[in-house]
C-alpha cells in the first residue's frame, strides 16, 4: 500500500475570490444601522451599552465594599464563621469566593463594553529612508543582514561623509 504521491482533493485550497475594497466597504456600512435609527432608540430608553455600564459599576461597588469587609475583619468576627478553625476558614474563604466572582463579573461586562468605548490600535507606521517607495525583498533583507550584524559585534557601522556637491 503506496502512502506517496498525489492524491485528489489533497493541499491547500485555493483562495475564495476576494471582493473590491468597495465592495467590502458597502457590505460593513449596510450593517450599521442609520444615526437617525440609533437617536430614536435612545430616546425610547437607555442604550445596552449604559444598562452594561449601570451593572458594571454597581458590581464593582459590591466588591469593593465586600473587599473592605474582609480587610477589616477582627478576631470576633472571625468567631461569627464559625467555632472551630476549620469552619472559621471555610467562612472565610466562602466570603473570598463571593468577592472574586463579583469581581469576575464586573471584568466580564468591562471586557464587553470595551470594544464600544475604546477604539482599536492601529499599526505604527514608521518613516523609511526610501520615501514613499515601498522597499523590495532584496532591501529587506539586506537591511536585517546588516541589523544582525551590527548587533552581533561583526561589523562596525560605518558613517560616511556626505559627498561634496560639485
Amino acid at each position: 500500500m503506496g502512502y506517496g504521491g498525489k492524491r485528489t482533493g489533497a493541499g491547500r485550497k485555493p483562495n475564495p475570490v476576494r471582493r473590491p475594497p468597495a465592495l467590502r466597504k458597502a457590505a460593513a456600512d449596510r450593517t450599521m444601522l442609520p444615526p437617525a435609527v440609533v437617536d430614536q432608540i435612545a430616546a425610547d430608553g437607555p442604550l445596552p451599552l449604559d444598562i452594561m455600564l449601570k451593572y458594571m459599576r454597581e458590581i464593582d461597588k459590591e466588591a469593593s465594599d465586600a473587599a473592605a469587609v474582609l480587610n477589616s475583619m477582627a478576631a470576633d468576627q472571625l468567631a461569627e464563621l464559625g467555632s472551630t478553625p476549620e469552619a472559621q476558614f471555610k467562612g472565610m474563604m466562602a466570603k473570598v469566593k463571593q468577592l472574586s466572582g463579583l469581581r469576575l463579573m464586573a471584568h466580564a461586562i468591562a471586557k464587553d463594553a470595551a470594544p464600544y468605548l475604546h477604539a482599536s490600535m492601529k499599526a505604527a507606521e514608521g518613516k523609511s529612508s526610501t520615501g514613499d517607495r515601498e522597499l523590495t525583498q532584496a532591501e529587506r533583507l539586506d537591511a536585517i543582514a546588516r541589523a544582525d550584524a551590527v548587533d552581533s559585534g561583526k561589523v562596525i557601522p560605518i558613517r560616511r561623509k556626505a559627498p561634496d556637491p560639485e
